[in-house]
Order: structure tokens, then sequence, then C-alpha cells
């Protein structure tokens, strides 16, 4: 299943990545969100349920979770949430019909490897 990220919730990924980073050497890597990401592509049903087109799943080590939707063969990263700030900043982006801005999804070179 191809997986792509959307523009912000690649901005997001990168933010939380830099934060870790300078926290500790090496911790951004561990962030970046393999594990999660190959539960995810093994079977998007598992994840929790947000609304009718949109699930999550948190992180194991890390206070974030990846909100993704799937259509058509494709898992899309939509938000990567903080899981205790600014509760539902990202709801904009998603609908019960479809992402809110398709336009600024496009395919993660980071995502490629997962």
């Amino acid at each position: 299943m191809k997986t792509t990220i959307s523009a912000l919730a690649e901005l997001e990924l990168n933010d939380a990545a830099q934060y870790y980073e300078l926290s500790q050497q090496g911790l951004a890597e561990k962030f970046f969100f393999s594990e999660t990401l190959a539960k995810i592509k093994m079977n998007p049903k598992a994840g929790c349920s947000y609304n009718k087109m949109t699930r999550y799943q948190m992180l194991n080590r890390f206070p974030y979770s990846i909100f993704y939707t799937t259509k058509n063969n494709e898992i899309v990263i939509v938000a990567i949430v903080h899981q205790h700030r600014m509760p539902g900043y990202w709801l904009s982006r998603i609908n019960d019909n479809d992402i809110s801005e398709p336009e600024a999804v496009y395919s993660a070179t980071i995502l490629a490897n997962g």
C-alpha cells in the first residue's frame, strides 16, 4: 500500500524530530515512526477510529499520534499530533469525505523505506 504524507504533517514531523534531536543527539532518528508506520501498513484498519474516514495510531515511546486516512489503496498521513498540546488544531484538515488539502499531499522520501 502506497503511503503519502501531507505537507503539514511533514512539518509536524520535522519540528518534533528537530526538538528531540536538540534534546538528545540521536533521539530524532528514534522519533521517525517506522515501527508505527509498519503497523499501519500491515493493517490500516487496526488503528483506532477517529471518525468515518480517519484513524490514528499512538507512537510507543513519544507522546504523539499519527492520524491517517485510507483511500484507493493509499494511506495518507494527515497529521502527526502531540497528545498534550492544542487538541483539535488539525481538524480542519479532514472531513467525513476526504482530507482537506489534497494538493498538499505528496510522497515523502522518509516513508519510502518504511
